[in-house]
This record gives structure tokens, C-alpha cells and sequence, in this order.
């Protein structure tokens, strides 16, 4: 749904109170309870974009508490092609898609995937990413592939496909809870201080922060067999004209090269099958 008011001098960019560095995020809380306005052009219409700004690099936040990451950057550029102005909306992603059933959001962004639950329920943008499930280690663990994971201390966020697989790979339905991680940043993080033998999680995050911390000497682990996902926009099925001016800007900027330099940006070329 796309929000009846256009911007007068400027759009705000809803924020937590708690900054975090893109190259040092920490896990935190989203909230809406402050704000930072975004000079725009007074005539352009506003759509307001459910995020959790804790997944590097897709978004995150700077120490001056604004939004920043690869997803930020490929619609703030749709945006300009096709005039229309976003603001950011930090929700948890843990029932964040509950915001579109009830119109106060107008799509989801941050690393969102196209799972056959999303199609069926909402309408999704072309794709322009891909990622798959991997493990992250230190560069001396014993652990060389994916299956040698299955009887180690595994770091892994509850409730989502990261949880599903782990169940998968170590054969239980009861997973150690000490091993629970709100982030994706804090799953790292526990293997870096030797929490944790190994962290999952997908290819874009893990390769991300092998990059941003060459000091610890990470170690990305894919599968034999890796099945990749779309990276997506979520939105209402009803609003077909926020879908077909998404597609259309992801389609000028695959065209042009500008797609490929945000990823390169933000170091995520080595990651990225598309």
C-alpha cells in the first residue's frame, strides 16, 4: 500500500537508539523511537520499507546510527530511476511480515529469500542475489567440510531456515540452546572467541565478515550440493505498481553495471552466483 502523503521537505528514516559500525555490528533491538529526516525532492511519493538492520551486509548501521548496506544502496537507486522516495522502518525480523498483512508496511528488504511460503502469500520482486547455506570456521579447525559439523558446537538463530537445516545436518530435533544466537554478527563472533566450532548461516553474511576480518583467519565452508535462493523485495500481491517499478529498476541497474558495483562495494562478489 502505498501511503497517501508525499514528502514536504524531507522523509524521515526511522532508527534505534543503538548504532553499531557496518564493519563491527552487534546485535540490537530495532525501534522506532527516533528518527533521521533525508533531504528529497517535495514531489515524490513515500513507501515505507520493513528492515532489521542487523544482517551485514545487506543493512546494518553506521556509528551515526543511519541505515547502510547493499539493500539500502539497490533501492535508494530504484528510487531515483523511478521516482519515489523510501523510508526504513527497523522492525525485528522475527515477525516482521506481519506488517504487510496489515498495511502499515508497503514491502521487506534486508536479505529477504523468495521461499515458496512468501510466494504463495505475497508478491515478490525479480531477484537480484543469490545465497546458500554454509558454515564458517577458523581457518585450523578440523572441520573441512560441511557433514564434519554434525557432532559440533554449531552457532545458529532460532526460528528460521538456518535452524532447519542445522537440524538437518546433525540428524536431531533438539538443538543446544547455548549455541542460540540472536544474529548473524554474534554467530561469528562466537567463533571467533572460541564459543563455538563452527557458525551457520548464508554465503553472503559469512563471506562478508571473512573479508571485514582477515586477522581471524575465517574459513567459508559450502556444501557439496549448495541449492541457492533469490534474494527478493517483499510486498503485497495488490500493489502492482510498486512491483513493476522495483522490477524495472533492478532491471536498469543489471543493465548498466551498477547491480555488479554495489556488490563489489560491498564485498560480496565472492558469494554471489548471480
Amino acid at each position: 500500500m502505498l501511503f497517501s502523503r508525499f514528502i514536504t521537505v524531507s522523509f524521515a528514516m526511522a532508527l534505534s537508539l543503538t548504532a553499531c559500525n557496518h564493519s563491527n555490528s552487534q546485535a540490537v533491538t530495532p525501534s522506532t523511537a527516533s528518527a533521521v529526516a533525508v533531504s528529497a525532492p517535495s514531489n515524490l511519493p513515500i513507501y515505507r520499507v520493513g528492515v532489521d538492520p542487523t544482517y551485514q551486509p545487506f543493512i546494518s548501521r553506521t556509528n551515526n546510527g543511519e541505515l547502510e548496506g547493499f539493500d539500502v544502496d539497490v533501492l535508494r537507486e530504484i528510487g531515483k530511476r523511478e521516482g519515489f522516495a523510501v523510508e526504513f522502518v527497523p522492525k525485528p525480523w522475527s515477525g516482521i511480515f506481519a506488517y504487510l498483512d496489515d498495511k502499515s508496511l508497503d514491502m521487506i528488504t534486508g536479505g529477504a529469500v523468495a521461499t515458496e511460503e512468501r510466494r504463495q502469500k505475497w508478491a515478490v520482486s525479480n531477484p537480484y542475489y543469490q545465497v546458500t547455506t554454509v558454515l564458517v570456521v577458523k581457518e585450523n579447525s578440523p572441520i573441512k567440510t560441511y557433514e564434519d559439523a554434525k557432532d559440533k558446537r554449531v552457532a545458529y538463530t532460532a526460528g528460521g531456515s538456518v535452524e532447519r537445516t542445522l537440524k538437518k545436518l546433525q540428524g536431531t530435533e533438539t538443538l543446544d540452546a547455548t549455541q542460540n544466537f540472536a544474529s548473524s554478527w554474534l554467530r561469528v563472533k562466537s567463533v571467533m572467541t572460541n564459543g563455538s566450532d563452527a557458525a551457520i548461516g548464508t554465503s553472503a553474511s559469512f563471506e562478508y565478515y571473512a573479508v571485514q576480518y582477515p586477522e581471524q583467519k575465517l574459513r567459508v565452508i559450502y556444501p557439496t550440493s549448495p541449492e541457492y535462493d533469490d534474494v527478493v523485495f517483499v510486498l503485497n500481491q495488490s500493489n502492482t505498481e510498486l512491483l513493476n517499478r522495483l522490477n524495472k529498476g533492478l532491471a536498469s541497474l543489471e543493465a548498466d553495471g551498477t547491480l555488479n558495483k554495489l556488490k563489489e562495494k560491498w564485498k560480496m562478489n565472492t558469494a554471489a552466483k548471480k
